[in-house]
This record gives C-alpha cells, structure tokens and sequence, in this order.
C-alpha cells in the first residue's frame, strides 16, 4: 500500500496563520479620516453624530437608535457562516484569509447602510421632520451612510 500526501493549501494556511500580525478582523464603522470631519451647519463631528444616534444622548433629546450593534446582532449567523466558508476556502487553498474577510467587510458596510436607509424607530420629533423636510431617521444629507467603511485588521 502507497499513501500519498498531497496539500491543497493547508500548509500555505499554516504558514498564513503563522505570519498573521495578530488576532483578524473585520472593523466596520466611520473611519476617523471622515468622522473628524464636521459637517456644514452642525457643532458635531460626523463620528459624534453617529454616536448620539447609536447610543443616545443622556438629555434624551436624542433617543437611541442603533444602526450598528444592532445589524451586527441581526446578521450574526450569516457572518459566521461566511466566516466558516472563508477559513474552507483559505484550507482549500481556494483564497487567502484576507480575501474572505474583505467578502465579510463589504457584506457588513452594505447591511449598515441598508439598515440606516431603513428608518430605524423611533419617529423623529414633529420639530426635526419640519427642520429636514423629511421622517426618515437617521438620514439627513446622508453624509453618515456614505461614510460606513470596513477595514482589515490583523492580515
């Protein structure tokens, strides 16, 4: 009887591991190049602005309305499950890591954005829809939902 080794990648995957700058990741937010930035007739940067309308404000003029933790709460199986499709192909050698986790960064940037389109609740105050012409939450010029981007950490 012959045995026959034949790799189809996972020593490369070991060797990718092993080069690894550390723990990989997926960061999806607004980068600080755009979130210092502050908008035309605002007092608030861009990153303060999506933090009010993530956390709330504690005077409460500004309620919660979560566009970040919560998509990465509602897709949390779907993204492993890319994650497990990405670590098959890296040990199939189909793709490097690095590729399955920019595939992961643009599915999230586009589920954040969806997610911001979709008019999280609760309804803006009779005084903001007169002030923007508009109900739909979380949208004003748009600037913040332009401004989601991923980054690659640890690659």
């Amino acid at each position: 009887m012959t045995v026959i080794d034949r790799d189809t990648g996972y020593n490369k995957f070991l060797r990718d591991m092993k080069d690894l700058e550390g723990e990989p990741g997926v960061l999806v937010g607004i980068r600080q190049e755009k979130g210092s930035q502050v908008p035309e007739g605002s007092d608030a940067t861009l990153a303060e602005y999506a933090t009010y309308n993530e956390f709330g404000t504690q005077d409460g003029r500004v309620p919660e309305r979560s566009f970040l933790r919560s998509t990465m709460d509602e897709n949390q199986s779907p993204y492993a499950d890319e994650l497990q499709v990405a670590v098959e192909n890296v040990v199939d050698g189909r793709a490097s890591i690095n590729t399955g986790l920019k595939k992961l960064g643009v599915r999230a940037v586009g589920d954040v954005k969806k997610k911001i389109g979709s008019g999280v609740p609760p309804a803006n105050a009779p005084s903001t829809v007169a002030r923007k012409k508009s109900s739909k939450t979380l949208i004003d010029k748009g600037r913040m939902r332009q401004s989601i981007e991923y980054e690659v950490e640890g690659v």
